[in-house]
């Protein structure tokens, strides 16, 4: 299983973009359906779920916030 917390959104983009040149790489050489190949991109699977969810919970606290701020009379 993958590590669940990132240091931020930056830091897991840098770990997408590693583990698919990683999963190309690995596909170059043993082939698209290599056990080696299928594990990484699972893991970059798990890598771009989290920063989906990531964003789409920072989506909902923006939204939120905007909420929060008090209507300007003109």
């Amino acid at each position: 299983m993958m590590q669940t917390s990132y240091r931020n959104l930056e830091h897991l983009v840098q770990m997408i973009n590693q583990h698919r040149n990683l999963m190309l790489e690995t596909a170059k050489v043993y082939g698209m359906g290599s056990e080696k190949t299928l594990n990484i991109s699972q893991e970059l699977d798990e890598l771009i779920l989290a920063y989906q969810k990531a964003t789409a919970a920072q989506s909902k606290t923006n939204s939120v916030d905007e909420e929060k701020l008090p209507l300007s009379s003109a």
